[in-house]
């Protein structure tokens, strides 16, 4: 009975053991990036959502999102685009707090209009929540949070 009690107490030492390794390895997974969210509010309708990003002068990338590969279904109000930023897709050394993003919205028709310039002092492990408003004739606005 005692060897029961023994491996049974083993068996969830080395369950515990397991679960404290997968905490520790995966607690810090954002740690090495940060996410800008744009929630929906504008009287337009939008059906693709594209980022330029920049540290200082640098041009460094862009990230696309749409609810459908072919641009064919725009966001409802409330719905969100969210993009990811990690440290690997800035310049080794890049200072993050100095990024800033071209905020560009695509119509039904296809075309674009550059909706806004945004800098953000940005920190990994940080999410920043803006609230698009406006429309296509009189222009949109951000608002955080």
């Amino acid at each position: 009975m005692e060897a029961l009690r023994v491996i049974f107490m083993g068996k969830k030492f080395f369950a515990v053991l397991i679960l404290l390794i997968l905490v520790f390895s995966f607690g810090g997974c954002g740690e090495d990036s940060f996410t800008v969210s744009f929630s929906f509010q504008c009287e337009s309708e939008i059906y693709a959502v594209r980022v330029e990003y920049y540290v200082g002068e640098d041009g460094v990338g862009g990230q696309t999102a749409s609810l459908t590969p072919e641009n064919n279904s725009a966001f409802g109000k409330g719905e969100e685009a969210t993009f990811s930023f990690a440290a690997a897709d800035f310049p080794k050394g890049a200072k993050i707090r100095d990024f800033h993003l071209e905020l560009y919205l695509t119509f039904a028709d296809g075309t674009e209009t550059l909706a806004a310039s945004l800098g953000i002092v940005a920190s990994y492990g940080n999410s920043y929540s803006y609230t698009i408003h406006g429309n296509r004739e009189d222009g949109f606005r951000l608002q955080r949070g």
